[in-house]
Order: structure tokens, then sequence, then C-alpha cells
């Protein structure tokens, strides 16, 4: 065998490794945006949420004191995803769990939007809080445990762009969606 025929294959599996390289950076890239869109969803939802108020507790026939309880149950929601949260994704892993979390969000806005009382308004908000409190403290957790601390920065950076960014928006498309529609397409729009 001649010197020139074993640099050839070496040569071609260092392009490989520089094109492998290249595909795992795109792939983070895809990571750190699908992660940060995920928390500005569940900030974006709340921002539309809060916004709306007072349309939506008129669409569901409620006094602002009643009207409390849908943000409570929310609240509680998160709440019982994050402390179960390290056994889940334990038992499931953080794909399945972070893909039922994202069910749950999603059925937890149908209901919103179908709710005609308020007691219907905070069960779905208990859902939409079961399924939407994951998501930041998941997408913190992956960012920490997928990246290595010189990458850390960079995907957190975009981490907090998306989160300000879909607060920062929210407001408005909440007033653009009211005045177009109605309360429901709050929930229907995220």
């Amino acid at each position: 065998m001649t010197r020139t025929a074993v640099t050839v294959p070496l040569a071609e599996l260092r392009m490989k490794a520089r094109r492998h390289a290249f595909m795992r950076a795109q792939h983070k890239n895809l990571l750190i945006f699908l992660l940060g869109l995920l928390v500005g969803l569940e900030f974006f939802e709340n921002g539309m949420f809060i916004f709306g108020a007072n349309y939506i507790m008129g669409g569901v026939d409620a006094a602002p004191e009643e009207f409390v309880r849908a943000q409570a149950s929310y609240a509680v929601g998160s709440l019982i995803t994050i402390v179960l949260q390290q056994r889940l994704t334990m038992r499931f892993g953080y794909k399945r769990f972070l893909l039922a979390t994202i069910v749950l969000f999603m059925g937890g806005l149908w209901g919103c939007a179908k709710s005609n009382s308020i007691d219907q308004m905070v069960l779905a908000r208990l859902v939409l809080g079961a399924g939407g409190g994951a998501f930041f403290t998941s997408s913190r957790i992956l960012i920490t445990l997928m990246f290595p601390l010189s990458e850390r920065f960079r995907a957190s950076l975009w981490y907090a762009v998306c989160l300000i960014g879909a607060s920062a928006v929210a407001p408005a498309f909440a007033a653009w969606v009211i005045e177009t529609w109605d309360w429901s397409m709050v929930f229907y729009s995220v």
C-alpha cells in the first residue's frame, strides 16, 4: 500500500468530521431557537391573557374576584408540574415529558377558548398551567445539560431574547386579535 492510498481515506475522514461538526452546530442553533420559542410561547400566552382579561371576563361572565381564580389555577397547575418534573423526566425522559406538556398546553388553550363559564375557565387554566409550567424550567435545565460552558452564554442569550420578545409582542397582538375577532381567539391564536 502506498503512502497516498493511506492519506486519502484520512483526508476524507477529516472532511466528514468537519461536515458532521457543522451539522451539529446547525442542530444546536435549531435547538436553542426551539427552547427559546417554547418558553416564549408560555410568556406570550400569559401576556395575551393578562392584556385581554377584561374581554375574557366578559366572555365567561365573571367578576374580577372570580377571574383571579383562573390565574391562580394556572399557577397551581404550573407548580404541580414543576414539583413532579424531576420524577417524570427520570421515568420518561425530557423528550416525552416535553411532548406531553405541549399536548397539555394545547388542550388547555382549546379548553380556555371553549369556556362558557368561569368554572370551565378555571379548569382549562389548570390544564394550561400543567402544560406550560414545565416549559421554563425544562428549557433552562436542557440548556445547562446539552451545551458546554463555552456555548451556554449564547444559548441563554437567545433564550432570553425569545422570552423577552414574546412578552413584548403579546399585548399588541392581543389587542389586534380582540379588535379583529373576539376574546376566544386570544387562545386559538397561540
